[in-house]
C-alpha cells in the first residue's frame, strides 16, 4: 500500500442535486485509490460551496488535506466557477487561499469522470454491448442525472489519455421514429431549441411524460423522475412506459451519434445517477438498436463496446487520478 506525505487528498463531486466529498488516503497493492470518510450532502441545503465544504471538513478525522480536486457540474474556463444547475459560484484562487490548499484543481465533473475510466475496477463495469476495444482508442462517457454530462478521452499519441470536456448535453436532439416526431411537434410549440439534456435527464424523464400526456390529450400527474421510472417498470401507467421507453431509445441514438463524432473505438461508458438503477432494462430496450441505426456507418459502430459504470463513486476515482498525476508532474518538473 502506498501512503506518502501527499495524502490525504480531498476529492469532491458537486452536482445539481448532491455534493459528495471524500478523502483519498493512499493507493493499495492493486493500484486502486483508497477512498475514505465519504459524505453526501444535499446541495440545496447550502447557500454556497464553502458552507457545504465547511460542514464536511468539520466531520473528518485525522490530517487535514493539503491537496484537493473538485469536480463540478459545469464548464471550468477561468477563475470564477459557476455551476450549470445550481446557484453556486466561487473563485478558485480565493478558495485555495481560504482553505490553505497547496494544490487545488477544479475540473468539469464529466472530464474528471472520463479521466477516471481507465482506473475503474473491471468488476464495477457492466457490459451492455460486447465489442472490440482498440488500444488507446477514443472513449466516450455519457451520464444522464440531474443534467446530462458528456466527455471523452482521446490519446495524446504517447500512450496517455487526455480528457475532453464539453457541453454536449446542450446540443440539439432529433426524433428517430414517427412517435417521437409527433412528440417533437408538441415540444416545438413550446420552444425552438430542444436539447438532449431536456429529454435525457431526470427532469427530461418528467418532460417526456408530461408531453406525451399533451400529445395523447390526457391529464398528467405531478410525478418525480423516480416515480415515472417506477410506474414504467411496474407497467402501471402507459404514459410513463412510453416516456421511459422513449428515453432509452433517444439515449441509444444520442450515444451512437457521440460514438461517431469522437470515433469511440475505445468504447462508450454510461454513467450518471439514473442508468445504474435500471441496469437490466437497458439491453432489453431499443437502446442498442438505436445505437446501431447509423445508416452507412452501422459497420463503424457495430464493434464498439458499451459499458455501464456501476461504481458507487466513480467521480472520486477520476478526481484522485487527475490530482495524483498532476502532483507527479509537478514533482518531476521540480526535480
Amino acid at each position: 500500500m502506498s501512503k506518502d506525505s501527499q495524502f490525504p487528498y480531498l476529492v469532491a463531486d458537486i452536482g445539481g442535486t448532491n455534493t459528495r466529498y471524500a478523502l483519498v488516503e493512499g493507493i493499495d497493492d492493486d493500484g486502486e485509490f483508497i477512498i475514505a470518510q465519504s459524505r453526501i450532502f444535499l446541495s440545496a441545503d447550502y447557500g454556497s460551496f464553502s458552507m457545504s465544504l465547511d460542514t464536511y471538513l468539520e466531520t473528518i478525522t485525522g490530517l487535514r488535506p493539503k491537496h484537493a480536486c473538485i469536480a463540478i457540474a459545469g464548464p471550468v474556463t477561468d477563475d470564477i466557477v459557476e455551476l450549470t444547475n445550481l446557484k453556486w459560484q466561487f473563485s478558485i484562487t480565493k478558495l485555495k487561499k481560504r482553505y490553505g490548499f497547496s494544490e487545488l484543481l477544479v475540473v468539469n465533473d464529466f472530464a474528471g469522470l472520463a479521466y477516471g475510466v481507465p482506473h475503474i475496477p473491471d468488476n464495477t463495469l457492466f457490459k451492455i454491448k460486447p465489442g472490440i476495444s482498440e488500444d488507446m482508442g477514443a472513449k466516450v462517457i455519457i451520464g444522464p442525472g440531474t443534467g446530462l454530462g458528456v466527455a471523452a478521452l482521446v490519446s495524446n499519441g504517447k500512450g496517455q489519455y487526455i480528457p475532453v470536456p464539453g457541453e454536449g448535453g446542450h446540443v440539439a436532439i432529433a426524433p428517430g421514429n414517427e412517435l417521437e416526431l409527433d412528440l417533437f411537434k408538441v415540444l416545438r410549440q413550446q420552444q425552438q431549441h430542444i436539447s438532449a439534456e431536456e429529454l435525457l435527464s431526470g427532469a427530461g424523464l418528467v418532460n417526456l411524460y408530461r408531453n406525451f400526456a399533451k400529445l395523447h390529450q390526457q391529464p398528467a400527474d405531478m410525478y418525480t423522475p423516480a416515480e415515472v421510472t417506477q410506474h414504467a417498470l411496474a407497467n402501471s401507467d402507459p404514459l410513463c412506459v412510453e416516456a421511459f421507453n422513449t428515453f432509452l431509445g433517444l439515449l441509444g441514438s444520442y450515444a451512437g451519434d457521440l460514438a461517431l463524432i469522437y470515433g469511440a473505438k475505445g468504447g462508450v461508458y454510461l454513467g450518471g445517477g439514473i442508468l445504474p438503477k435500471v441496469q437490466p432494462h437497458i439491453a432489453e430496450s431499443q437502446f442498442l438498436n438505436r445505437f446501431m441505426n447509423k445508416g452507412v456507418m452501422r459497420k463503424f459502430v457495430k464493434d464498439i463496446p458499451i459499458h455501464l459504470i456501476t461504481h458507487r463513486n466513480p467521480a472520486f476515482i477520476g478526481a484522485a487520478a487527475w490530482l495524483h498525476d498532476h502532483l507527479a508532474q509537478v514533482a518531476s518538473e521540480e526535480a
